[in-house]
């Protein structure tokens, strides 16, 4: 594969000064290429992006019809590529903020804030997931539906050995949750709620009537919400997407590999919830792995350097 790839690219690029498609057998030779170099993918990205903006602003000067670059631009930019993930731990941090900073609109709900092509990376984050972490604040102002088995995704998600759907694992310190909400009674996978046994006697009680019943799992950790990375590794969970909120991700920024950020084109005049003072100095260095950008939103792939 890797000798067929390097035949293409050299071709496409000898295209560039000689009669032919260059640019199309450039971004051929680097997709075969990509199927085992890192760096090709990359690449293939970088040059996927640069036809974009030339299509955008004054046509693509290339022996092809516009349609035909349309459709091979689309065909590259696949989600399905884009959020990849590799075969080892991963935590996928999913974030997106205004123009000013602010998790969530005037409704305090990250939905205002959002797009219909964002909502499409979610899902697609989520769809070869093992597990959605979020924390109890973000499920009590987003009312999380139901996480059930969609039957588009189990033939890619038994190649991988993935159950039929992700289980959604909340951090509740308090356990202050919407009990009632579908979420637990008629998800695929029972709900896990980590907590570290400081909740009221009360909301405890309430807790383990909820968990008799079959409709959640609770896990007590003497950490939050550290110790429970720890204890989906231990059950065999590999691939992570934490939505937040913000004080959740703050708290386990040193363990995310990945942080997939979308900015709004809005402004929305809110004070940012995520104060860092508490936290010790620290610092962690990312690498923009992609961006794009669809009807003013900027899409955001980082990676740890």
């Amino acid at each position: 594969m890797a000798t067929v790839g390097a035949s293409l690219l050299i071709a496409g690029v000898a295209m560039l000064v000689l009669p032919g498609p260059g640019i199309v057998t450039i971004l051929a030779g680097l997709t075969v290429l990509a199927t085992e170099f890192h760096w090709a993918r990359r690449v293939k990205r970088k040059l996927v992006v640069y036809i974009r903006r030339r299509m955008q602003r004054k046509k693509l000067k290339e022996k092809i019809s516009e349609g035909e670059a349309l459709e091979l631009v689309e065909d590259v930019l696949e989600l399905a590529e884009i959020y990849a993930w590799p075969p080892i731990w991963w935590i996928r941090a999913m974030m997106v903020q205004t123009i000013d900073g602010a998790f969530f609109g005037p409704d305090g709900k990250s939905r205002s804030i959002s797009s219909d092509r964002d909502r499409e990376v979610l899902v697609e984050a989520r769809r070869l997931a093992d597990v959605v972490l979020v924390g109890a604040q973000t499920i009590r102002a987003e009312r999380y539906r139901p996480m059930v088995a969609k039957p588009e995704w189990q033939s890619a998600r038994a190649a991988i050995g993935a159950q039929p759907a992700p289980v959604v694992a909340i951090v509740s310190a308090s356990l202050d949750l919407p009990w009632e909400e579908p979420l637990f009674g008629e998800s695929a996978m029972t709900p896990m709620v980590f907590t570290d046994g400081s909740a009221t006697r009360e909301r405890t009680l309430m807790a383990e009537e909820i968990q008799a019943t079959g409709r959640v799992e609770i896990i007590e950790c003497a950490s939050l919400p550290l110790d429970a990375l720890e204890v989906l590794r231990q059950r065999g969970f590999t691939r992570i997407v934490c939505e937040g909120g913000p004080r959740l991700l703050r708290d386990l920024f040193s363990e995310i590999d990945e942080i997939d950020l979308t900015i709004a084109p809005m402004l929305v005049g809110q004070d940012v919830p995520a104060s860092v003072v508490d936290l010790e100095p620290n610092r962690i260095d990312w690498v923009l792995d992609y961006v794009w950008d669809d009807e003013g939103f900027i899409f955001n792939k980082y990676v740890r350097a």
